[in-house]
């Protein structure tokens, strides 16, 4: 099995908890920062949000459509060094930070639980991950 490194991940949290589900249910300010280190074309990363929310928000896709739409607009092609911070701002949704600049707001605290749930939902991008954002070993 290959493994290849696309980015190092930080999530910052109001609480510090190493429940997922008790990270997600708390609507306080959370922000994920996502560190690329490899070059990372915009339509693998479009594809890694369909596949995310498909595994670990399958049931809210249908209402989340448009704003996954939205995120994906917001994306373009990433550079290794280059980062994304997406902060979840409870009561308005997500606010996406390409690089260092606002490309724009994705509303709503659902949205938010699901974007987030990507990483800390039952079938995160790669196995480690999830245990280091929670505060573990990362793997």
């Amino acid at each position: 099995m290959l493994k290849v490194n696309v980015y190092v991940a930080a999530l910052y949290v109001a609480q510090k908890s190493t429940d997922a589900n008790a990270i997600l249910a708390a609507n306080t300010p959370k922000q994920l920062v996502l560190h690329f280190v490899r070059d990372v074309g915009s339509k693998d990363l479009k594809e890694a949000w369909e596949e995310g929310f498909e595994h670990n928000a399958k049931a809210q896709i249908p209402a989340l459509k448009e704003r996954i739409e939205k995120l994906q607009a917001t994306m373009g092609d990433m550079k290794s060094g280059q980062k994304l911070t997406f902060t979840h701002k409870p009561g308005v949704g997500i606010e996406v930070d390409v690089n260092g600049a606002v490309k724009g707001t994705i509303d709503g605290d659902d949205f938010a639980k699901a974007f987030l749930s990507i990483w800390l939902g039952t079938k995160p991008p790669n196995s480690g991950i999830k245990e280091g954002l929670l505060g573990g070993t990362c793997g």
